[in-house]
């Protein structure tokens, strides 16, 4: 018996998970551009050809994460902003390499339309003002925990920028067969 990882898309699978048509998602590229589509989604084509892995994020978002897991492998560039806006968005803490993609989720219907845009896009635009990379929007000043906000993304994409790049570690295990 074959134990698949659930965090990969297995090849068998690329056309399930490869290809979906008429949804609405954001890529983020690695420069920390956002654009946003409302187009047939080919993940293969937008994180790269080694295939789609899920990113899970908080269940509140109702969106998924779409990254390259061997982007580093690969020579991806990392994507700090990316990577940034996963972690606001309840993701696990890791230097992602490559395009993100943001999607909507279902747990039964999986790849949906993105229902809220503009969360994703706030979310992005207040990581880009916390790195210094925008301008602040008029209204009123920023909060003591909004200025904390900004200084803990400042300190996570220092180590996003810095970190090594994740490895995995395959231990024989005796006895399991």
């Amino acid at each position: 018996m074959e134990l698949l990882d659930p965090h990969r898309l297995p090849a068998a699978d690329a056309p399930r998970w490869g290809a979906v048509s008429a949804v609405r998602y954001i890529v983020i590229a690695a420069d920390g551009t956002l654009t946003a589509h409302d187009r047939d989604l080919d993940l293969r084509s937008e994180v790269g050809p080694e295939g789609p892995a899920r990113v899970r994020l908080a269940t509140s978002v109702l969106a998924a994460g779409w990254t390259n897991d061997d982007g580093h492998a690969q020579g991806y560039p990392r994507n700090t902003v990316g990577s940034c806006v996963l972690l606001a968005l309840g993701a696990v803490g890791l230097p992602y390499a490559g395009p993100v993609v943001l999607t909507g989720w279902d747990p039964i219907r999986e790849i949906r339309s993105l229902t809220d845009r503009g969360l994703i896009e706030r979310t992005h635009r207040d990581v880009l003002v916390a790195l210094g990379k925008a301008e602040r929007p008029d209204g009123p000043p920023p909060t003591p925990r909004t200025l904390a906000w900004e200084s803990d993304v400042r300190e996570y994409a220092g180590w996003v920028k810095d970190a090594p790049a994740p490895t995995m570690q395959l231990l024989q295990m005796d006895g399991l067969r």
